[in-house]
């Protein structure tokens, strides 16, 4: 992977995410880490991130329990995602103190 694509695959990853499982925007912003998965090709939707114009953004729980469910990726996501992770650990490691580890 060249160093262009590594700049945006968090992009590519939250578009095939949205493209392969259907996931809605605040669905995808609010998946962590801990959300996925990848030995088993999963992801847990059981939160989304809203934004609030003059409030900023905030982690809301699905209103309804069908919003919470879990969604089977294919393996070309997944190994995307084990690309993605790979790169954003390379970047906390790079950045030390300065990474905000929130999202």
């Amino acid at each position: 992977m060249d160093l262009v694509e590594n700049e945006h695959i968090k992009y590519k990853s939250a578009f095939y995410i949205a493209l392969l499982c259907g996931l809605r925007l605040g669905e995808i912003l609010g998946i962590t880490w801990n959300d996925i998965n990848l030995e088993k090709d999963m992801i847990i939707v059981n939160k989304a991130r809203s934004y609030v114009p003059n409030k900023g953004m905030f982690t809301v729980i699905p209103k309804t329990q069908t919003s919470k469910r879990i969604i089977s990726m294919p393996k070309n996501l997944t190994r995307l995602l084990i690309e993605y992770k790979l790169w954003q650990d390379q970047e906390r490691s790079n950045l030390g103190d300065l990474w905000l580890s929130e999202w």
